[in-house]
């Protein structure tokens, strides 16, 4: 697709996609992947990212995209091509996590809702406004991540129509060591934060239920 590959012949060439869900699926990413690569091409976006370390609000003004597809660029890109980490969330209006890459020291859940704390579901609350927090994730390491996040309309807003949002979020590992905003989990059931006013359920790691 960098290469300008179409995106149903990679389709028709692949040996994994072959029920009609894979299909639908892969084919809604890789349209958006293809859609950024245009827009962003390889080269310019690599020498784009490190002339302005990685500012997602800079790149998005010299490509002239949006918050998220710069997001999404970022974290699709292999970590050799940027020199940097990038880990990703989509979700939709429901919280439904759509999108996800890992990112070393911030588990995803596959099976669970995930935590209300991140910053995500912030931005999912303030449609428009791009948030970004340092927090801790709750784990052996308690390691430090900077999210960039913002909600944004899942195609162009119409008169008379309801208009739906999907937010992102980007995460990578935060090296200066900031004090946190707040402490993240994956899940409730697997946090061990105690006196966390948005648990809903206990957790089997501090109360062993």
């Amino acid at each position: 697709i960098e290469d300008g590959a179409d995106v149903e012949t990679v389709l028709a060439q692949s040996r994994l996609l072959r029920s009609k869900g894979a299909q639908f699926l892969a084919r809604e990413l890789l349209t958006d992947y293809a859609t950024n690569a245009r827009a962003m091409p390889l080269h310019e976006f690599q020498g784009a990212h490190r002339d302005t370390s990685g500012d997602v609000a800079a790149l998005a003004d010299r490509f002239d995209v949006s918050l998220a597809a710069v997001m999404r660029r970022m974290a699709f890109l292999p970590k050799s091509v940027l020199e940097q980490d990038y880990g990703l969330v989509k979700c939709d209006m429901a919280g439904t996590m759509i999108y996800r890459k890992e990112i070393r020291g911030f588990s995803l859940p596959r099976y669970s809702s995930a935590c209300p704390r991140w910053p995500l579901f912030h931005a999912l609350q303030r449609p428009g406004q791009p948030l970004v927090e340092v927090v801790e994730f709750a784990a052996r390491e308690m390691e430090q991540f900077k999210c960039f996040a913002v909600s944004e309309p899942q195609g162009r807003p119409q008169f008379g129509k309801e208009t739906t949002f999907t937010a992102t979020m980007l995460i990578t590992p935060n090296s200066e060591r900031l004090p946190p905003e707040g402490q993240v989990g994956a899940a409730c059931r697997i946090c061990s934060v105690e006196n966390c006013s948005a648990r809903r359920e206990p957790s089997i790691l501090v109360d062993g239920i």
